[in-house]
């Protein structure tokens, strides 16, 4: 698996394994970069991380981060109705997550300053969920955690649409 500071100025997509399967990678030209895997909980991996991906709460509805393999947690995205929200980092920086428009099917992070740090995008592909990811700055030190637990709260949408 590639570090994702390999991805400069790359045309990267989340793929599916294949129709049924639960598995995503995000690639560019047969080189990965992270992976998914769909579950309860999910698992996020990339070159140097990995990560498990939970939803919860009904009436406040969250998705958590945590460490794989400990109970530690490193992130939580309070979401709104809409499925919008903040993602509240355990160091203490926030990131906006936000419905680019309704009909769409775009997605994308913004830090504190306004500034759109990644964007997820959908590509045409039949009968497969297959995201263009623009990663403004692919060094960003929370780049990995962004691309992976925002590819799994798109799935959450395409699920519960």
């Amino acid at each position: 698996m590639q570090p994702l500071k390999n991805a400069a100025g790359a045309e990267l997509e989340w793929k599916s394994g294949g129709l049924l399967s639960r598995e995503y990678a995000l690639q560019c030209g047969g080189q990965v970069f992270a992976t998914l895997t769909t579950g309860s909980p999910a698992t996020a991996k990339t070159a140097r991380e990995s990560w498990t991906f939970e939803r919860g709460g009904f009436l406040r509805p969250h998705v958590s981060a945590r460490v794989a393999g400990t109970e530690t947690e490193v992130a939580r995205v309070a979401l709104s109705w809409g499925r919008s929200g903040i993602l509240a980092l355990k160091g203490g920086r926030e990131y906006e997550w936000e419905n680019v428009w309704f009909w769409s099917g775009k997605w994308r992070f913004i830090d504190a300053t306004g500034k759109i740090v990644v964007r997820f995008e959908p590509c045409a592909s039949l009968f497969k969920t297959d995201y263009g990811v623009v990663m403004e700055d692919c060094t960003h030190p929370d780049m990995s955690l962004l691309v992976t637990i925002g590819w799994y709260m798109v799935l959450l949408k395409e699920r519960y649409r």
